[in-house]
């Protein structure tokens, strides 16, 4: 997370593969779940920093947005130019957190969905032990 300009991104780390002797159906069904869990992770992130940002013209709620920048990698932005000052304050006024509660509430629903897809198995017949 930059907290200069306010952006979160998650990506996936492609050098894990090929470490548990699987082979590519596998491996690319992980990635499809990969890139579904970083997908809803990144939109409930937007959604919760919506929900707790403070609206007085509805700009800055508006311009929190999610971008794909490649396979399971997605960045989230509070576009306007006052979001930093509102998350943080000021020396004259008192911030009002969105974008780092939002995050961190999205964050927590991603792991779980990550475990559960790990526990139950993302192909019938292979389960993990996270």
């Amino acid at each position: 997370m930059s907290l200069a300009t306010g952006n979160l991104t998650w990506e996936r780390r492609a050098g894990n593969r090929g470490h548990l002797g699987f082979g590519p159906p596998l491996v690319r069904h992980i990635d499809t779940q990969a890139n579904a869990v970083a997908k809803q992770w990144a939109y409930d992130g937007v959604y919760s920093s919506k929900a707790l940002a403070h609206v007085i013209t509805g700009k800055m709620k508006a311009s929190i947005r999610q971008k794909r920048l490649g396979p399971a990698k997605y960045k989230t932005t509070a576009g306007a130019f006052y979001s930093i000052y509102e998350e943080f304050g000021t020396r004259y006024r008192e911030g009002h957190p969105f974008f780092t509660p939002g995050h961190k509430k999205a964050t927590k629903a991603a792991v779980g969905r990550w475990r559960k897809m790990l526990k139950t198995g993302p192909v019938q017949g292979v389960k993990f032990n996270p």
